[in-house]
């Protein structure tokens, strides 16, 4: 690593570091207000971003929805963002008696009986709502839970964050050759959560999502064939008065056909309807300002291809 670089990465460490020190300092509905007002902003000044989930609701959401209501959709992915940034800050500092609180379990039921079949569970998710407070499920539920996540690029920033997290009781696994951890977990009938809703550029098939072709992660389609873990869709919504909802859906039927590659295919599909489904029920919390369908926008039906568009994962 340079020296330039380390430099920066330390001073981006710093200005994190002091922006938690921050929102710890201010209590609860304050930091709130203050989220929401940084989101309302960001959205002003961020011209990137805010085109971004413009372009993604009008794409989507146009022939439903007049051009004023996508404009408060993407305003409010903005504060919903910035709300979730403060969420995860606070994690570490939240007892027993702010859980309780402030975070419901919806559907419990769901995972105990997938678990009692003793092959794991891999649970579905997206960035929707407050998706940090997801890291808490392993307190909420009291199961051993690990949840894939990409690396930022800054090591420093990355290590501060996993610190935040680490209270949830939530073990990290890296995306990049993740298949033993995975695995390996599944079998020893853990929970594992997927998030299912970013764009890929490897191990993914395109499917459709949101009535448009997305390139779509194959690694829980390929997991759930290989492992014959139980695969449970699980959210976790932003309610009123600062407080949220994990819920936890029914399990999502995995269809075996024989043919792997169409197998991983249509179930990979199914998976996509189940978390557009949250999406359109929850329109104002998901991140728009993510560019989803960045690739293969101009194909018009779903499809699996191990050449140059894409590579089922292989397990």
């Amino acid at each position: 690593m340079s020296f330039s670089k380390r430099l920066r990465y330390i001073l981006e460490l710093i200005a994190v570091r002091a922006l938690a020190v921050i929102i710890n300092l201010l209590p609860r509905g304050l930091a709130e207000a203050a989220g929401r007002g940084f989101g309302r902003l960001a959205f002003l000044v961020d011209r990137k971003h805010r085109q971004v989930a413009l372009d993604n609701l009008e794409a989507v959401l146009a022939p439903e929805l007049l051009r004023s209501q996508r404009e408060e959709i993407a305003r409010s992915a903005f504060e919903n963002t910035a709300l979730t940034v403060i969420d995860l800050v606070r994690i570490p500092s939240m007892s027993e008696g702010d859980l309780s609180e402030f975070v419901k379990v919806a559907g419990y039921e769901n995972i105990k009986n997938a678990l009692s079949a003793g092959k794991g569970v891999i649970l579905i998710t997206a960035h929707i709502g407050s998706w940090e407070m997801g890291f808490l499920i392993g307190r909420l539920v009291d199961v051993p839970f690990s949840l894939l996540y990409r690396p930022l690029n800054n090591p420093y920033v990355d290590r501060f964050l996993k610190s935040l997290r680490e209270p949830g009781r939530a073990r990290l696994i890296p995306k990049q050759g993740a298949a033993f951890a995975v695995v390996s977990r599944l079998r020893r009938n853990e929970v594992v959560g997927f998030p299912m809703d970013q764009v890929v550029r490897k191990d993914f098939v395109v499917v459709p999502f949101m009535g448009r072709p997305a390139a779509t992660t194959s690694f829980p389609a390929a997991v759930a064939l290989k492992t014959g873990a139980v695969v449970v869709p699980g959210f976790c919504l932003r309610l009123q008065g600062g407080r949220h909802l994990v819920d936890f859906g029914p399990p999502i039927p995995i269809v075996r056909s024989g043919n792997r590659e169409q197998d991983i295919l249509d179930n990979t599909a199914r998976l996509n309807q189940v978390i557009e489904k949250a999406i359109r029920q929850n329109p104002h919390q998901w991140l728009w300002l993510h560019n989803r369908w960045k690739r293969f926008r101009e194909m018009d039906s779903p499809k699996s291809d191990l050449s140059d568009k894409g590579t089922v994962t292989n397990l």
